[in-house]
């Protein structure tokens, strides 16, 4: 099991707010797969998967419509 940083952004498109939300964790788990299972709620979800050479990991992902990015960084 191991130990990973992860940043979501939820990013609002109002044309008002431009703000993001933004929720940091340290969570446990065998792979950053196995986490992403609870992001993947919605009717309908688009899914880009980013391997960086650093070896962090980057979802983007638009759920019902809603964009989001989440940025997994092992600890």
């Amino acid at each position: 099991m191991s130990k990973y940083e992860v940043i979501r952004e939820i990013l609002n498109s109002c044309a008002g707010n431009k703000m993001r939300d933004v929720d940091v964790q340290e969570i446990e788990a065998e792979s950053p797969e196995e986490i992403m299972e609870a992001f993947r709620k919605g009717k309908d979800v688009e899914e880009t998967k980013t391997e960086m050479p650093n070896g962090d990991v980057i979802y983007e992902l638009t759920v019902d419509g809603l964009p989001e990015r989440i940025h997994f960084s092992k600890i």
